[in-house]
């Protein structure tokens, strides 16, 4: 277990060139043209709204690889501390995987995003991925949503799922949607949840 740092560790922050930057060999973390797209894309809008992580103790970077690569020559804001190499390894491996704890509310996403103006191809992209993600299997409590009238042709199911229970049901979803087409070309996230219980059903 690591020891507990009583000491104030003084974060500052500078603007640096990327080429001061080493990166991190123990990143673990790769960085698609999707994402990285989205990233320049909305960096080129609002300018920088996050910082870099470096540890001046190891020189080395903790956290914004895909930023450094992404502004070349440009100088980044990078906020410095002084981490051991336990303690740098403990930042890394759990960072990310800490934000991805949170749960989505695919509700609020939808409207977040539906107040924006028109986005780029890639941006447009990402959203369209982190929404399906979101409402495939979305957070929240109470009986789910009923269908009250003709019109409504799409009712939202929520509920949570265990780490366990989302890789299986990803899994599910990934081969009925491998079974074949779909008649409707819509929600394939729905139709091939549908299909996977006409399956659990006709087998009972």
């Amino acid at each position: 277990m690591l020891a507990l740092n009583t000491s104030m560790n003084n974060l500052r922050l500078e603007y640096l060139s990327p080429a001061d930057l080493s990166d991190n060999p123990k990143n673990w973390r790769e960085h698609p043209s999707s994402q990285t797209n989205s990233l320049a894309d909305i960096i080129d809008q609002v300018g920088w709204a996050g910082a870099l992580l470096f540890n001046e103790a190891t020189g080395r970077l903790i956290d914004g690889h895909a930023r450094k690569k992404i502004a070349k020559d440009e100088k980044v804001p990078v906020l410095i501390g002084s981490w051991t190499e336990e303690q740098e390894s403990l930042i890394l491996a759990s960072l990310d995987p800490l934000a991805a704890m949170a749960d989505a509310n695919s509700e609020k996403f939808s409207e977040l995003i539906a107040s924006l103006e028109e986005q780029s191809e890639a941006v447009e992209a990402m959203f369209k991925e982190i929404e399906e993600r979101a409402g495939s299997f979305d957070v929240g409590e109470g009986e789910f949503p009923q269908i009250g009238d003709e019109e409504k042709t799409h009712g939202q199911m929520t509920f949570t799922l265990t780490n366990d229970q989302t890789e299986i049901v990803n899994e599910a979803l990934k081969v009925s949607k491998g079974m074949g087409p779909f008649a409707d070309d819509g929600n394939k996230n729905g139709l091939a949840l549908a299909r996977i219980c006409e399956v659990f059903l006709g087998s009972c």
